[in-house]
């Protein structure tokens, strides 16, 4: 991440990009999603796969039991933190997406080009935004191909951190994969992002190696992280559980 995090802030910023070989001297040229036409290589989940997703979008702050159950969809309609709702991101959403984007993640930021990729993914996609006031506050994107899932981009904008909601839309997007039949999830974070790998490790990620470089054109390392066994019922308490814990 770019900008400093208050070390008491629960929330995180991160994004994904190309499927490279966990190695000491990887260096990206472009940021961009996953692809499907790249074969598994055992450190990712190839995120291009057709079919569209979203229409079942699944509220982060919407309490669901603890084998993990999903909400019905209405209830991203009527689901609320305080005055935050989740609601599924649309193409008409990608104007004021693009400019956050760019304030949280700076000269990483994806291009609205990507943006639109990805949402053309339809069903292999599950993107949620974050709304308070009728204003975006925060997004979230995940890949789910198979049995395996995988965070393409978490942001919360900065006057909305400290309030999980970050936690809200991983814990959505996590619900979603389960969902999906997913039994693993994978993502990328920055290595100097110790508060966005805290929440990631509360929720049962841990580190496989390093990606150096990753993040273009900062040349920001990243640590891979994965999650396994999220579709049992014990990983569906931990989302319970974590949801609750930002939600007092």
């Amino acid at each position: 991440m770019n900008s400093p995090i208050p070390p008491d802030d629960t929330d995180n910023l991160q994004q994904t990009g190309n499927n490279v070989p966990i190695t000491d001297d990887v260096r990206l040229d472009v940021r961009s999603p996953r692809d499907v036409a790249v074969p598994r290589d055992g450190d990712g989940v190839p995120g291009d796969v057709s079919a569209p997703r979203d229409a079942d979008s699944v509220p982060g702050d919407v309490s669901v039991p603890g084998n993990g159950a999903a909400p019905a969809a209405d209830a991203v309609r009527r689901g609320q933190v305080g005055q935050v709702v989740f609601e599924p991101l649309r193409w008409w959403h990608l104007g004021d997406i693009v400019v956050l984007e760019r304030e949280i993640f700076a000269e990483d930021a994806w291009t609205p080009e990507l943006f639109w990729s990805e949402l053309a993914q339809g069903a292999a996609r599950h993107y949620l935004t974050a709304v308070r006031d009728d204003q975006i506050i925060g997004y979230g994107g995940l890949a789910v191909h198979d049995d395996e899932s995988y965070v393409q981009t978490l942001g919360v904008a900065a006057d909305a951190r400290g309030r999980g909601v970050a936690t809200r839309l991983l814990v959505a997007l996590l619900r979603h994969a389960r969902t999906r039949g997913a039994r693993r999830c994978e993502l990328e974070v920055r290595t100097d992002n110790a508060v966005a790998q805290s929440l990631y490790r509360r929720l049962g990620f841990v580190e496989l190696g390093v990606r150096r470089g990753y993040y273009q054109p900062s040349g920001a390392d990243a640590y891979v992280m994965s999650a396994d066994r999220i579709h049992t019922g014990d990983y569906g308490r931990m989302l319970d559980a974590a949801e609750q814990a930002v939600s007092r």
